[in-house]
């Protein structure tokens, strides 16, 4: 409890055990307390007779007597470290991909401290669609395939992006032409002049629109090529609701008109709050003071309202619409963020399926029998179906915090299981589909024991937590995790993963309602699992703005020297003659 800006803590000795010497305590404190964003707190005491003594603090702690370090002093947000190119030292084995996306250009560029001119940026998309086409008509029926699916994929979002671009401009033109102030005093706009002024400012340019959608276009193909040698190479199988074709409900002309209609909507809102960028649009219902449940009272340090939902969480990322909390937020998600990428969201989410692949098939049954995965922060559950159409008799748990993204995920593979399931089951001969469960609950509290998956994935989420937070998780990670098990993390690129001029823009994420986005393209994620969890950096994989890095932890050593035994006795015995 606070006491005239000290914490107090009352430790009932009865309550312990007897062999309890003593004890650490970690409260996390958010800005009602006066700290900004939020600050971590670990304190070590030996357990005196009748008092608390303080105690050097354990290993990994802030400092050698307790103190408060406020979060924001874990990353300087301003710093011009690279961690995604320090990081590559750490991991046994860096795939090319990395080098790729590290030196990844347009064919043409502009001279040195030149913009890129329209007649260029139309140039390299006619190179990049031209190069595509070849691709489709010379790699065999898969590959024309894989690529007409995917030129419907690009064709479909960048017109729903452009599309709200040009509805959210006529707009405010045309408000603007009518007098009325679009922007909030709050921001400084005291006139009906200034309001107007600016909002004709902040109005998109026609040519550099055009030059962004030529970028974006350019980048998409090189996904998709680098995706498709994936799966020739045999890392994962084309996707399954490509394979399906005409019977997916995706090609029927009313699911694509609802997902049309709902992504529509749900980006010129988008835009709109963006380009408002007020204090209530980072708002969301449910956590506003009216909705809060009965047991607000109860909530802890890093909860405002809520004893479930962090404070971190109580904001709508992206600026979509009711942040994680409603049933209509998880209908449109996939089909928004597929949008701000130019269809190639999937792709880049299946570079997890690189480590993981490898991993299965070394330890697991036929179609992964006998694996276990839990998929944290799963969203719509999406990824976990291609997942698990790789290895249908894998067992997956899979874990949110919304309610509402859990259910779109188990009607996802409902679906899934109904349109797929005989179809694997007997092509494989593996009798029946592995297991999926759900549950609620938040990334840094897993409600399972020590030691149960065999595999943790987790896919854009570490950007969306604090500092403090991002080191918990990973520290729960590696306790759900066997030992020899697989942690696969699949998050953006961070300063130093793509050309150098591409670290500054990284920044300009937290304008979509990133407020944690800065500290993480900052954070050396290998360096933080090794540290916090004591996981050992496998490989890194790296697709276009996305990177997914694996990490296993340590064996037991007498499980460690049990195998290196059974292998000395295997190798002796194909030794004899």
């Amino acid at each position: 409890r606070l006491e005239k800006g000290l914490f107090c803590f009352q430790v009932e000795k009865a309550a312990l055990r007897s062999d309890v010497e003593s004890i650490d305590i970690l409260a996390l404190s958010g800005p009602s307390l006066g700290f900004s964003p939020s600050a971590t707190f670990r304190l070590s005491f030996r357990l005196g007779a009748s008092t608390l003594e303080p105690l050097a603090t354990s290993p990994g702690a802030d400092s050698s007597t307790p103190s408060a370090k406020p979060q924001e002093a874990l990353v300087d947000e301003t710093s011009t470290v690279r961690p995604g190119e320090d990081e590559n030292e750490l991991f046994r084995e860096v795939t090319p991909s990395v080098k790729r996306w590290k030196e990844y250009t347009p064919k043409n560029l502009p001279p040195e401290g030149q913009a890129m001119k329209l007649p260029m940026a139309l140039e390299n998309v006619q190179s990049a669609l031209a190069r595509a086409a070849r691709n489709g008509q010379t790699g065999g029926v898969i590959a024309a395939r894989y690529w007409a699916y995917h030129a419907g994929r690009i064709a479909f979002f960048s017109s729903q992006n452009i599309l709200a671009v040009a509805l959210n401009a006529a707009t405010l033109f045309s408000s603007n032409n009518k007098g009325e102030a679009v922007a909030d005093e709050a921001m400084g706009r005291a006139t009906r002049k200034e309001a107007q002024t600016s909002s004709l400012l902040d109005a998109p340019n026609v040519e550099s629109t055009l030059i962004a959608v030529s970028s974006l276009l350019c980048e998409a193909v090189e996904t998709f090529e680098q995706d498709f040698e994936n799966i020739q190479a045999g890392f994962y199988k084309e996707p399954w609701d490509m394979e399906m074709g005409l019977r997916h409900r995706q090609a029927s002309l009313p699911y694509i008109a609802d997902k049309a209609r709902r992504l529509l909507g749900e980006s010129t809102q988008i835009l709109s709050r963006r380009r408002r960028a007020l204090p209530e649009d980072r708002k969301v219902w449910k956590f506003s003071s009216k909705f809060r449940s009965a047991d607000s009272s109860a909530s802890t340090s890093s909860s405002k309202g809520s004893s479930l939902y962090p404070e971190y969480y109580q904001t709508n990322f992206h600026y979509q619409t009711d942040g994680w909390m409603s049933a209509d937020s998880a209908a449109v998600y996939e089909s928004a963020t597929e949008s701000l990428f130019f269809g190639r969201q999937d792709a880049m989410q299946r570079g997890s399926l690189v480590p993981l692949s490898k991993f299965v098939k070394q330890t697991g049954g036929k179609g992964g029998r006998g694996v276990s995965m839990l998929e944290v922060a799963c969203g719509t559950g999406r990824l976990a179906t291609f997942a698990r159409d790789n290895f249908p008799a894998m067992e997956v748990a899979l874990v949110d915090l919304s309610p509402y993204y859990l259910e779109e995920a188990r009607q996802n593979h409902e679906y899934w299981e109904k349109a797929r399931g005989a179809s694997l089951t007997e092509e494989l001969g593996i009798g029946s589909l592995g297991g999926v469960s759900f549950e609620q609950a938040a990334a840094e509290n897993l409600p399972y024991r020590d030691e149960s998956f065999d595999v943790v994935t987790c896919v854009y989420l570490f950007h969306e937590l604090p500092p403090a937070v991002r080191r918990a998780c990973s520290r729960e990670f590696a306790r759900v995790l066997k030992p020899g098990g697989l942690l696969v993390l699949t998050d953006s690129v961070q300063r130093g993963d793509r050309m150098r001029s591409y670290d500054d823009r990284l920044d300009l994420f937290t304008n979509l309602n990133e407020p944690f986005y800065k500290s993480y393209v900052r954070e050396n994620l290998g360096q933080i699992m090794v540290e916090e969890a004591s996981l050992e950096p496998v490989s890194k994989h790296v697709t276009s703005v996305s990177k997914t890095l694996a990490f296993t932890k340590k064996k037991a050593s007498k499980q460690k020297a049990q195998e290196e035994a059974q292998e000395s006795i295997e190798a002796a015995d194909i030794a004899e003659p």
